[in-house]
């Protein structure tokens, strides 16, 4: 809708003469006819008045009528029109996959997860912007409890991020006798590159429930590693690249990397390190290894050492 132009209120019409409507609705232009061009006009309504009373402009039965009746039919006949373009058509979803979880964590109530990806026709020029779906239930349910995979930006939560495709749904080990949901779904909006979001449900015990015990956001060009075995285990690393657009570095240059850590703490995990590298990692035909969280692993153990970790 243009900026300078005020929505339609079908709530106005009826209060709207039939020409007035016309004017609003865009259906014709009305003509101007200047009196002294239609001398002849109003002498023949004239004469067909004193024939047929029923035509006479100052005869308001009939007359009062077929305008309430032509004026009934434009508002409907316009309303019809309109109604299609006030709202958009529900999404359409298909299931990606169901996994049943009792079994693999032992939960109090039946419970499956079941991943949702938007139905995408074939004959469409993109993916849409509707976002992937996680939903839980149970077979008492009434409805699913269904979580919308969207994020905002840092700096602009008003932003959303609708992450359209499903990349990954299943099940990880977080360390011996831990588990949870990995759910990873993808965001493209027609750019050089996409964003990425990860999350890792686990379940309350007491509570029956799953919940969301880190939620990781990055780029394609981001890392992350769940460790469920060795000194680490029970830890997540993540790397993001940090562009410095002021030193010339462009989307596709290597970058130095913002390395965070993550440690689990009951059913989620808290933050206990996080620095930037000082060597620069990827960048396409520069050279340089790709993998910043394998590059840095000697000087993350240092790190967590020194923090008590």
């Amino acid at each position: 809708m243009r900026g300078d132009t005020a929505p339609l209120n079908p709530n106005d019409y009826f209060s709207r003469s039939p020409h007035q409507l016309e004017t609003v609705l865009g259906l014709r232009q009305r003509k101007k006819i200047s009196g002294d061009t239609n001398k002849k006009t109003a002498a023949a309504r004239r004469r067909m008045a004193t024939a047929n009373p029923i035509n006479d402009p100052q005869t308001p039965t009939v007359r009062s009528v077929f305008g309430l009746a032509l004026f009934t039919f434009t508002c409907l006949s316009a309303l019809a029109v309109l109604t299609p373009s006030l709202a958009s058509p529900p999404a359409v979803y298909k299931v990606v996959r169901s996994i049943p979880l009792k079994a693999i964590f032992g939960t109090r109530s039946d419970w499956t997860a079941t991943a949702y990806q938007s139905l995408i026709p074939a004959d469409a020029d993109d993916i849409g912007d509707n976002p992937a779906k996680l939903c839980f239930s149970r077979p008492t349910d009434k409805r699913e409890d269904c979580r919308k995979i969207t994020s905002g930006q840092p700096n602009d939560p008003s932003f959303i991020y609708n992450y359209q495709t499903i990349k990954r749904f299943d099940i990880v080990p977080l360390k011996p006798g831990a588990k949870a949901i990995a759910f990873q779904a993808e965001f493209y909006g027609g750019g050089s590159g996409f964003a990425e979001q990860v999350s890792l449900w686990t379940y309350d015990r007491k509570g029956d429930f799953f919940t969301p015990a880190l939620i990781i956001s990055t780029n394609e060009s981001g890392q992350y590693k769940v460790i469920s075995t060795g000194p680490l285990s029970g830890y997540v690393i993540t790397a993001d690249p940090i562009w410095q657009f002021g030193k010339g570095e462009t989307h596709f240059s290597a970058h130095q990397f913002e390395i965070t850590v993550y440690r689990l703490s009951a059913q989620s995990y808290l933050r206990v390190l996080t620095y930037l590298t000082s060597r620069k990692y990827g960048g396409e035909d520069e050279g340089r290894p790709s993998d910043a969280i394998g590059g840095e692993m000697t000087r993350i153990r240092s790190l967590l050492k020194a923090v008590g970790q």
